[in-house]
């Protein structure tokens, strides 16, 4: 069956669109405003849906993209394995991590599922998920194996920065640190100018300032560093989509 025009062209956007590093921010506009009259004619058009959801992340309109993510899963269940692992990721980008979590024992891919908990993992403050990824000796180990013995500290920790950047929030990454000591870098990524960006970064230190003294700690005592990135440093995602159900 051929697809109809809007649904063929969503699936034609989305390849486009995963290419494009997100500082294209004139191109990733057009196609925005062609998937958002093409998501109006097509309601229920999954492949279109799911398309529109990931160019509003790409163009920064976190807000927008965290309603439509939250709408679209009760279509999990149509959705064909390759759209749906599209969506899946596209739910961590905006930080709804706990039904990420619920939904990934549906997908196959292993590699890009186990990359996405980690994000999950990170992002909610799980110590214990987080630890369970990385069972050997390593750089991130040893900083998982830390944040295991203050998991309560890094869960509240995390969530006061959620708290902030619930609602700007359009993609996260979790990195090693440089050098030799135990660490890691957790980036935020946002739509924002470099003095919007730096104030956030105030707000979460002043949030996560307080939950280390409500646990008698420093402020330093967790061995993260959060950083609040442009969201036009972000880099192509994602693999290409080859239409139809799987």
């Amino acid at each position: 069956m051929v697809a109809p025009a809007p649904a063929k062209r969503a699936l034609e956007e989305y390849n486009r669109l995963i290419a494009l590093p997100w500082s294209e921010t004139e191109e990733i506009g057009k196609m925005l405003w062609r998937l958002k009259i093409d998501r109006r004619k097509m309601p229920a058009d999954l492949q279109t849906a799911v398309a529109y959801l990931h160019c509003l992340i790409c163009a920064g309109e976190a807000s927008e993209a965290r309603m439509e993510a939250t709408d679209l899963i009760h279509w999990w269940r149509q959705m064909d394995s390759q759209l749906a692992m599209s969506f899946w990721q596209n739910l961590l980008c905006v930080g709804l991590y706990e039904d990420a979590i619920l939904l990934a024992n549906d997908l196959q891919d292993a590699e890009d599922v186990a990359t996405g908990r980690i994000k999950a993992a990170v992002g909610l403050g799980d110590a214990k998920l987080l630890r369970s990824f990385f069972p050997g000796p390593g750089h991130v180990h040893d900083t998982a194996e830390y944040l295991l013995g203050r998991h309560d500290h890094f869960l509240a920790h995390q969530r006061a920065i959620r708290e902030v950047v619930a609602d700007v929030q359009l993609d996260i990454d979790f990195a090693e640190s440089v050098g030799d000591a135990v660490g890691s870098i957790f980036m935020i990524y946002v739509k924002g100018d470099r003095a919007y960006r730096r104030k956030l970064e105030e707000v979460i230190d002043e949030a996560t300032a307080k939950v280390a003294a409500e646990f008698g700690q420093p402020q330093d005592a967790l061995p993260l560093v959060t950083l609040v990135m442009s969201h036009t440093a972000h880099g192509p995602t994602g693999v290409p989509h080859r239409g139809g159900r799987s």
